[in-house]
C-alpha cells in the first residue's frame, strides 16, 4: 500500500533526531500572525531531511488461513493501554479483540436495535473510561460496550431536530473529549438543508466546541448532479493531549490546531503542488451514492476531481508531533513502502519525512498508527467495495476479492521538543 530491521540503538538515535532539530533557527517554517492566529508557513522541504523505518511484524490473523479468525469488512482499529487491538467488523456487526500476541481474546457486539447492538457501524474507538464506542451512521447513535461485551448504554450525543434526522459519519477521542462528525438533514418545503458539523463533546455529551459547521440547501435536481469536493468529509484527528487537528480544504495543505477547549491555537501550512489523477483514478475515486426516485434506485452524476485531496490522513503522536500523509505520500510510493509521512514538531514546523517500509497495497489496504503499533488491514478497501456492491442493485460486485487480514507491527516512537 501504500529491508532489514534497523538496530535498536540506531533506531532510537534516528527517532531522537526526527523532530528535535538543531535549534529554532534551523527549523523549517516562518511564523506569522493572521487575524490574531499564529500561522506556521512551511516550505516544501523539511529542515531535517528524511529517514526510513522498517517496523517489525509481531502477529497476523485472517487471510487465507481457514482455521484462523473469520473477518468480514474491517472498518476501524483502536489499541488500548495494554496493547490489545480492537477491530470493528462492519459486515459481521462485531468487535474482535486481540491481545499483544494476536490471540483472539473475545468478540463483542452484535447486529440489532437492542442494548449493545448496532447496524452497519463504520467507526469505533475507546472512550476515556475504557469502554468501546461503536458509531452507527444512520440513524446516528454511539453504542457503548464494556471491554467484556456488556451493554453500557448509548452516548448522549446530538439528536436530529423535529423536521429532520441526524447521521454520525465519524467519531473519535481527543483527551477526555468525544469528537463527532455529523450531518443533519432538515426538510424545507420542496428542498432540504444539509448541515455538516464537527463537534467536540464533553464526557456527558455537552457540546464543548463546534470546530466546523456549514449548511447547504439541496433539492432533487441538485442532488442528481454533485461534485466530489463538496461531498468529501474533512480530514481530522484527535490527540491524546486533547487537541484536535482539522484539514477542511480539499485543495489546500492547511491544518488547523484546536486546543482541548476547542479554541483555534494555530494553523500549519506547507508549500505543496496538487497531485494530478489519471482518468482511471478519477473514476475509482468517485463517491458511491445511491438514491431513490419513483421507487427506483438511481445513481446521480458525480463530478470527479482532476487532482487528489492534498491531505489524506493525520496521526497525532503521543510526543506531540503530527504525522501527515499527503496525496503523494500515499499514492506515489515505491514497492515495499506503505506510506511516507510529513512530520511536524509540536510547534508546527516541518522537520522530517518518514517512510514506513512494510508490504502493502495503497489501493486495497488500510492502516492505523496508534502508540507504538502500526496495524494494517489488508484488502480493507476492496472488501468494503465488494460489500457495498453486493447491496447495490445497480453495481456488479467485484470478483476475486482477497480475504481480509489484520497485521500488527511495532516500532520505536520519536521524541520531540517541548511545545511553544
Amino acid at each position: 500500500m501504500y529491508r532489514e530491521q534497523l538496530p535498536v540503538a540506531l533506531a532510537a538515535v534516528v527517532f531522537m533526531a526526527i523532530c528535535a532539530g538543531a535549534g529554532a533557527d534551523a527549523r523549517a517554517g516562518k511564523e506569522i500572525t493572521k487575524d490574531g492566529v499564529p500561522h506556521v508557513m512551511n516550505p516544501a522541504a523539511p529542515s531535517e531531511g528524511s529517514t526510513t523505518l522498517t517496523p517489525k511484524e509481531v502477529w497476523s490473523v485472517g487471510g487465507d488461513d481457514e482455521e484462523d479468525v473469520l473477518l468480514g469488512v474491517v472498518t476501524a482499529i483502536d489499541v488500548d493501554a495494554q496493547g490489545n487491538v480492537y477491530a470493528l467488523d462492519m459486515q459481521l456487526s462485531q468487535v474482535h479483540i486481540f491481545d499483544k500476541q494476536g490471540n483472539l481474546v473475545r468478540t463483542i457486539g452484535r447486529e440489532g436495535e437492542g442494548p449493545g447492538e448496532f447496524r452497519r457501524a463504520n467507526h469505533m474507538f475507546l472512550t476515556p473510561e475504557g469502554n468501546v464506542a461503536v458509531l452507527q451512521q444512520m440513524p446516528g447513535k454511539l453504542v457503548l460496550l464494556t471491554p467484556d461485551g456488556k451493554p453500557a448504554g448509548d452516548f448522549p450525543g446530538p439528536k436530529g431536530g423535529d423536521s429532520g434526522m441526524i447521521a454520525y459519519f465519524e467519531g473519535g477521542r481527543a483527551g477526555d473529549a468525544i469528537v463527532l462528525g455529523t450531518r443533519e438533514f432538515a426538510r424545507q418545503d420542496a428542498s432540504f438543508n444539509i448541515t455538516r458539523a464537527l463537534l467536540m463533546l464533553s464526557p456527558r455529551g455537552d457540546i464543548r466546541a463546534t470546530l466546523f459547521k456549514t449548511t447547504a440547501q439541496r433539492d432533487m435536481a441538485s442532488m442528481m448532479n454533485m461534485d466530489e469536493k463538496d461531498m468529501r468529509t474533512m480530514v481530522w484527528a484527535g490527540g491524546k493531549d486533547g487537541r484536535v487537528y482539522t484539514s477542511e480544504n480539499f485543495d489546500g495543505y492547511q491544518i488547523k490546531v484546536h486546543s482541548p477547549a476547542g479554541k483555534l491555537e494555530r494553523v500549519i501550512e506547507r508549500e505543496y503542488a496538487h497531485r494530478q489523477r489519471s482518468k482511471q483514478e478519477m473514476e475509482d475515486n468517485k463517491p458511491r451514492v445511491i438514491m431513490r426516485r419513483n421507487d427506483q434506485r438511481v445513481k446521480p452524476e458525480i463530478k470527479s476531481s482532476t487532482t487528489d485531496r492534498d491531505i489524506l490522513r493525520m496521526f497525532p503522536r503521543e510526543d506531540g508531533s503530527l504525522w501527515v500523509m499527503s496525496s503523494r505520500g500515499g499514492n506515489d510510493q515505491p514497492k515495499g513502502t506503505m506510506a511516507t509521512f510529513d512530520v511536524f514538531d509540536t510547534a508546527g514546523h516541518f522537520v522530517r519525512t518518514v517512510a514506513m517500509q512494510v508490504p502493502g497495497d495503497f489501493d486495497q489496504d488500510e492502516f492505523y498508527i496508534i502508540r507504538d503499533q502500526l496495524v494494517v488491514v489488508r484488502s480493507a478497501r476492496s472488501a468494503r467495495d465488494a460489500f457495498d456492491g453486493a447491496e447495490d442493485e445497480t453495481t456488479t460486485p467485484a470478483a476475486d476479492v482477497e480475504p481480509v487480514s489484520v497485521v500488527a507491527y511495532r516500532f520505536d516512537t520519536p521524541t520531540t521538543a517541548a511545545r511553544k
